[in-house]
């Protein structure tokens, strides 16, 4: 019975990672996020997940909220190559483009509190946790 259990348990993680990040094209899944220029000084979190910290000075985790409506703590976005060459250019202070980057889950329905302005108080909530790389600006 306990088998069982285990069984139905790592059928729903996987079931949620495939819900999230969808089933990926090529060698890996993908997330997609919309974000303005003042998102990289707004966006805020609290907690140690890992080898990743909300309070880091490189590689911060940030919460997003995904193209598909989903809650994501990701490492460094605002750090990828064409994120960061985007964000010393925008065409305009309001510009919003979506990024879309190759993703590894890490942790599902993690509790973490989150604000999406930077003079906005913490919120708690659940977020999944996941690695990125390379990252497109669209």
């Amino acid at each position: 019975m306990r088998d069982q259990w285990i069984l139905v348990g790592a059928t729903i993680v996987l079931a949620l990672a495939l819900l999230v990040f969808g089933r990926g094209e090529g060698d890996g899944a993908f997330v997609e996020v919309s974000i303005v220029p003042r998102d990289a000084g707004n966006l805020g979190c609290e907690g140690v997940f890992g080898a990743y910290s909300c309070q880091a000075t490189s590689g911060a985790l940030c919460p997003f909220v995904t193209t598909s409506n989903r809650l994501v703590a990701l490492p460094g976005l605002f750090e990828q190559p064409a994120v960061a060459s985007w964000l010393s250019h925008p065409k305009t202070p309001d510009e919003r483009v979506r990024v879309r980057c190759r993703a590894r889950p890490l942790q599902m329905g993690v509790a973490i509190s989150i604000r999406f302005s930077a003079d906005a108080q913490y919120q708690p909530t659940t977020a999944d946790i996941a690695e990125i790389s390379a990252c497109e600006v669209r």
